[in-house]
């Protein structure tokens, strides 16, 4: 038998390893290979032929065909688990655990009063919290949504919190600076070597709150409402002239497959027009005939 070293896998093991008669393999899930059409198409039936084809090959002798892990006992499981917090040495949550009552959990968070770092990563809709202790220790991660946002932080004791500068950073770090919270803002490429792996907001979090306690780090100051508009008309401004430049260019080129050529640049363009009209006037005529003017 062989599963996933991944929820419920290695309680699932040590259940199979008590029975003499059950073989039972644990595989790293990011070791096995998969072809395309499988990655598109994701279900439950082709991960089990997936596994049952990794697990014949590793059979036969081929070592590159998957990974395989060795079964964990409980504590070395905690310690492999992302999900689980450990608060005055006992375990407040694991989501490895199965409802069987085989082991019992401690459920809910620790209080938030602990909360000292928080790593914020923003978007549109959902936002993912990673909440730190003084000692450093792990004692939030949660999902919010853009209306919760808000009220997450005014139930909190003043915090650093840490946030990318990014699209809507600094209107994020203006309100939350409001509510008396020390925010700093980090070059999103500043963050990225803390990202461990499985890039995803989980990670993206963990790592903005790991990078914003470094003491070497460097933070973007946080701009005003007045100075973001400032920002926005040059933005405006370099995005019209962009436009403008790429229109310029692409009717020279094609007045160039006729014999239409003018001085570069803008001043160019006048020039350019009035040769235009002058061919139109002309083929109108032609078209027409005499008779049509008289």
């Amino acid at each position: 038998m062989v599963q996933e070293a991944g929820l419920d896998g290695f309680w699932l093991g040590r259940v199979l390893s008590k029975e003499a008669w059950i073989e039972s393999h644990i595989v790293e899930a990011a070791s096995i290979v998969m072809s395309r059409r499988h990655r598109r198409a994701k279900a439950d039936r082709i991960d089990g032929e997936t596994l049952i084809r990794a697990l014949m090959a590793w059979k036969r002798g081929e070592p590159r065909a998957c990974s395989m892990v060795k079964l964990l006992t409980p504590d070395e499981e905690d310690i492999r688990c992302l999900g689980l917090t450990v608060v005055d040495g006992l375990r407040s949550r694991h989501r490895n655990v199965p409802k069987c009552g085989c082991r019992k959990s401690h459920k809910g968070e620790p209080s938030m009063e602990k909360i000292t770092t928080i790593g914020l990563d923003i978007a549109k809709h959902v936002f993912q919290v990673h909440g730190i202790n003084g000692a450093g220790a792990t004692v939030s991660r949660r999902k919010l949504g853009r209306d919760d946002v808000v009220g997450f932080f005014k139930a909190l004791p003043p915090c650093l919190i840490g946030i990318e500068a990014c699209a809507t950073g600094h209107h994020w770090a203006r309100v939350l600076m409001a509510l008396s919270d020390e925010v700093r803002l980090m070059p999103a490429s500043y963050v990225k070597p803390y990202v461990k792996r499985q890039k995803n907001d989980a990670t993206d979090a963990e790592a903005i709150c790991e990078a914003v306690t470094r003491p070497t780090m460097r933070f973007v100051p946080v701009k005003s409402e007045e100075q973001q508009s400032v920002l926005m008309l040059y933005r405006v401004r370099e995005l019209l002239i962009r436009q403008r430049t790429m229109l310029v260019n692409a009717l020279r080129g094609q007045l160039a497959e006729f014999g239409i050529v003018t001085r570069q640049g803008i001043a160019g363009v006048g020039m350019l027009i009035a040769l235009v009209e002058e061919v139109i006037t002309i083929s109108s005529r032609r078209l027409r005939g005499p008779h049509f003017f008289r």
